[in-house]
């Protein structure tokens, strides 16, 4: 059943459409990677199914009600927001940090309880994470900071989740680590939408794809029908090797194709 969806959406940042009548959902229990060059609108379309920047045209809907007719805390329960790049600005211990993903969760001057620890303990330990819990947070590594982030996002036991780039300042463990964990949250019913720039990893574990191009879809649909030597040519601009490992596919970028 699709629970967040994108209804012929249009943001515009100052003059320029940096996304233009797109078309996108995700549904409970499904793994959506959402792909494309630098600069197509992914994490404009992103942030704005997250709720934090109104269309111009078009709406995002959730359950079949306009998103923005919600409150800021029933939005902050139900959709999990990993921003780009995140940083985190005080020296808190690992823990703290994490653990303010259930914010939403709790009351006015309400304090977090053994059941919201043992939720962000859960999510530490699903991320690799249990023992920095008393490191201070701000004395990571970048791919440190950015597992963090995502345990604090998931602390809150979104029903969406919308990451963006999560894997990004990862090394190659943990990149299939965060992946893996990504197919196994949408397994127990959260809908994921993850923005990616590894098409490795977005044929091997995403269930569907969306790839833009210039603020417009451009291709949606299953990996293989995706990622096309066609659409890889005129989107990326980029030969790949393709192939199958272990009953998965894989894309891997090759050559660059010279410019027209």
């Amino acid at each position: 059943m699709t629970r967040l969806a994108a209804e012929n959406v249009t943001v515009k940042l100052g003059p320029r459409a940096a996304v233009e009548g797109v078309v996108a959902a995700v549904a409970s229990g499904e793994l959506v990677g959402l792909i494309g060059p630098n600069g197509a609108g992914k994490t404009t379309l992103l942030r704005a199914m997250a709720g934090l920047v109104a269309p111009a045209a078009g709406r995002i809907v959730l359950d079949g009600r306009v998103l923005s007719e919600l409150g800021r805390a029933a939005r902050a329960r139900r959709i999990g927001y990993l921003p780009q790049h995140g940083d985190i600005h005080w020296a808190l211990p690992v823990a703290e940090v994490v653990l303010m993903g259930r914010l939403p969760h709790l009351g006015a001057w309400q304090r977090a309880g053994d059941l919201d620890r043992a939720i962000a303990k859960r999510a530490m330990l699903a991320l690799d994470i249990a023992d920095l819990a008393e490191r201070a947070a701000t004395r990571l590594s970048g791919g440190e900071k950015a597992r963090v982030l995502l345990a604090r996002a998931l602390a809150g036991e979104p029903e969406i989740l919308l990451a963006d780039e999560p894997v990004a300042d990862l090394d190659p463990y943990h990149r299939l680590e965060v992946m893996e964990h990504l197919v196994a949250l949408a397994a127990q019913g959260t809908g994921v939408v993850v923005v990616l720039h590894d098409l490795a990893l977005a044929a091997r574990f995403c269930a569907r794809l969306v790839l833009l191009d210039r603020g417009r879809v451009a291709a949606e649909g299953p990996p293989a029908s995706v990622l096309t030597p066609e659409n890889l040519a005129a989107v990326y601009r980029i030969e790949a090797v393709a192939g199958r490992h272990d009953g998965a596919d894989y894309v891997l970028p090759w050559r660059r194709m010279p410019r027209a």
